[in-house]
């Protein structure tokens, strides 16, 4: 009878062990795992033959189903499988918008002004250069010659600095007179005096490729000639914009 009280003592603690093993979790929830129920029952038949006289037949047989059932269910979850993560590539920065200059502000930015530092106000072409790029008035002249006069250098000085500014721009050299004599010999006179003007350029570092000469004569007068004042006006030089220059020549 005290033999029967621990079998069923036995029987109800490991019946519990083995519903414990016997149920994994699982996605859904959980499952019941069949390799624990098997085990339990192959093994508690087969060795209750072997223990019946201690424990009697069904205490014997519970005894050790539940423990060898127990072992081989007690392996624990399935290692985890690691996931590899992908490397998130840094972020593309932009490249900095870099805002064009018009630093003369003629409407015409300075990476295609071919005429930079026009005084304000200058009415300029698509290359942001004036028709006109320079008057020169007062350049005086040897009567009835095209030599220069050693006063005018400063004057001329100013051509200078302004073809050396505008690089990049093709100048005609224009020459006007006042209406004393024939109109004809006017215009072979201020010829002869713009070609005079050129080569004075030519000779302090202007490229003489960029560089053409005209003579307009009286034809073009910014004042009446009834004037001493006006006359000198009308005789001077004007550099006219033609285009672009078509790279550096050597001198003439």
């Amino acid at each position: 009878m005290k033999q029967n009280k621990i079998a069923l003592a036995v029987v109800a603690v490991l019946s519990t062990a083995l519903s414990a093993c016997s149920t994994v979790p699982g996605k859904d929830g959980s499952h019941t795992n069949p390799l624990c129920t098997l085990a339990g029952a192959a093994v508690g038949g087969g060795g209750a033959a072997a223990i019946a006289s201690a424990a009697g037949p069904i205490g014997a047989g519970v005894l050790i189903g539940a423990v060898l059932g127990s072992l081989a269910c007690n392996e624990g979850p399935p290692a985890a499988t690691p996931v590899a993560v992908a490397a998130t590539p840094p972020p593309v920065m932009p490249a900095p918008v870099v805002a064009e200059l018009d630093s003369d502000g003629d409407g015409v930015l300075d990476g295609a002004d071919l005429c930079p530092g026009t005084p304000p106000g200058t009415k300029v072409d698509a290359n942001g250069c004036p028709p006109i790029l320079l008057t020169l008035t007062g350049v005086n002249f040897k009567f009835d010659s095209s030599a220069i006069e050693p006063a005018s250098e400063p004057i001329l000085a100013q051509a200078i600095a302004s073809l050396e500014a505008a690089k990049a721009v093709q100048v005609t050299v224009v020459g006007h007179t006042d209406s004393v004599g024939t109109e004809d010999y006017n215009v072979h006179l201020s010829d002869r005096r713009a070609n005079a003007v050129v080569e004075y350029l030519v000779g302090h570092g202007i490229a003489g490729s960029r560089l053409s000469a005209e003579g307009r004569g009286e034809r073009e007068p910014v004042q009446p000639n009834t004037t001493a004042a006006g006359r000198f006006e009308n005789r001077r030089v004007e550099l006219h914009v033609v285009g672009a220059a078509v790279g550096d020549a050597p001198s003439r």
